[in-house]
């Protein structure tokens, strides 16, 4: 059965807490200014745990293993933390350790069961592992335990893998509540750019174009610049028939990204899957362009043109591949 409603979300937004900028910050992608209001945090107390594990989750969300690893064991030298470790399971998982891993959120949980990163990482490891009814039942359950601040994280891993569990069983209930979840954590935090293209990649074959569409313009309005809301918009655009705003679309995001190939190669099969093989061409030899030799952009011509029956222009290529 599906959740009861429930009160919605109280983000304070103005907050003067470090802590609570850190983390408002790291939603909206200022990663410099997070890493400044964790440092706040810490020159008022020098031993403040939760400031470790927020400058941890940063740096390891910027790949920075080195600096996160060192402020988790900061954090754990003042005392054992659930935050810290579940920082450190994080990243032994990345490692590919995961018994370390295990270990470290074992550890965490015996401090408090019910803390957001403990319930975050069981719920993850749950679907790592393709449990994915029992990770919805902890994303169900943390979504409404958690802080305010951290629920939208908490909300988004529910309605992942309500996704994945409707697509895996045909559950219609799953699907709705998917769709119902990302929703919420849109209408509550709507400058998370990364909910945006959750919520396009895992609803795409499960929602209607039309509230893929509804989706993609909100967060397209939001994040302008985006690459990956507009490549996820196109589809549905072109699904509800809005097939020149997809060209246009389309059209603009070749040219903000003309040297990203695997992008343009994602709108070139677009086009060629609605009947667009000229356009589709245009691109891949724009994308030739560019990117001179690249045998990705070789390949897919290669592709292109024996799937359209063009054996010169495919011996070409072919001659161009190393």
């Amino acid at each position: 059965m599906s959740p009861e409603p429930t009160r919605a979300f109280d983000i304070d937004w103005e907050s003067d807490d470090p802590l609570v900028r850190g983390q408002l910050h790291m939603y909206t992608k200022q990663y410099e200014l997070a890493e400044d209001a964790y440092a706040a945090a810490l020159d008022a107390d020098p031993h403040c745990v939760e400031a470790y594990s927020g400058l941890a989750r940063l740096h390891f969300l910027l790949y920075n293993i080195g600096k996160a690893w060192e402020h988790t064991s900061k954090g754990l030298a003042i005392a054992p933390n659930s935050g810290c470790l579940h920082a450190m399971a994080a990243m032994l998982t990345l490692l590919s350790d995961p018994a370390g891993a295990r270990q470290r959120i074992a550890q965490a949980e015996a401090l408090d069961p019910e803390h957001s990163l403990v319930m975050l990482a069981k719920g993850r490891i749950l679907a790592s592992e393709g449990h994915y009814e029992q990770a919805v039942e902890v994303f169900r359950a943390s979504s409404e335990r958690v802080p305010d601040l951290v629920k939208p994280i908490h909300l988004l891993n529910l309605s992942v893998n309500l996704a994945e569990l409707a697509r895996r069983t045909g559950s219609r209930e799953a699907r709705h509540e998917a769709i119902e979840g990302f929703t919420r954590v849109l209408d509550c935090n709507a400058r998370w750019e990364f909910a945006y293209v959750a919520a396009l990649s895992s609803l795409k074959d499960l929602a209607d174009a039309a509230q893929l569409v509804a989706i993609a313009e909100r967060g397209y309005a939001e994040f302008p610049q985006s690459p990956a809301i507009a490549f996820l918009a196109l589809r549905p655009l072109i699904q509800v028939g809005r097939v020149e705003d997809a060209l246009a679309l389309g059209t603009a995001l070749a040219d903000r990204c003309r040297n990203d190939v695997p992008l343009l190669i994602g709108l070139a099969e677009i086009l060629y899957e609605y009947d667009g093989a000229d356009e589709a061409e245009a691109l891949l030899l724009y994308a030739d362009q560019h990117n001179p030799h690249n045998p990705a952009v070789a390949k897919g011509l290669i592709a292109l043109y024996d799937a359209t029956q063009q054996p010169e222009k495919k011996a070409k290529w072919e001659r161009e591949l190393p």
